[in-house]
């Protein structure tokens, strides 16, 4: 129980400590995405979208001209949402790769009789591995090593 509220105290201050790009900054990249997109829009003859598109990205360029305070919120919400589709997204990514590619490996190691780790060797004293043949270091071996 204790150890649970550790993690979710860590997780209040992962939101609160969040590094964020300066304001003016992520306004410019915000308006230069939605304009590219809107120019996208215009050349696919998709005017419905690309007008608004356009006026909204012009808008964005000017708040973040003028007072780029005012989009603290905005981004605030755009980065503890990438943060957290990050987070989602390397859960479900090294599951996947988990469940299809070790746990497969694993089980048909186990049904083939492979131990690689050497753990089944309940009778002997100890798991260190000797050498079956010593091997003598060459003498130029030891020089201009780098």
């Amino acid at each position: 129980m204790h150890l649970r509220q550790n993690q979710h105290k860590n997780s209040n201050s992962d939101v609160n400590n969040l590094k964020l790009m300066s304001n003016q900054d992520f306004g410019f990249i915000l308006s230069i995405i939605m304009l590219t997109l809107a120019g996208y829009l215009n050349a696919d003859e998709v005017e419905n979208l690309s007008t608004p598109l356009a006026f909204l990205g012009g808008s964005v360029a000017f708040v973040a001209t003028i007072q780029p305070e005012r989009l603290y919120k905005l981004n605030f919400l755009w980065t503890f949402t990438g943060l957290l589709l990050g987070k989602v997204t390397q859960t479900i990514t090294l599951g996947l790769i988990f469940y299809l590619f070790f746990l497969p490996t694993g089980l048909v190691m186990r049904l083939c009789g492979k131990d690689e780790l050497k753990l089944k060797q309940t009778q002997s004293y100890s798991f260190w591995c000797y050498r079956q043949q010593q091997r003598v270091p060459l003498e130029d071996t030891f020089k201009n090593q780098f």
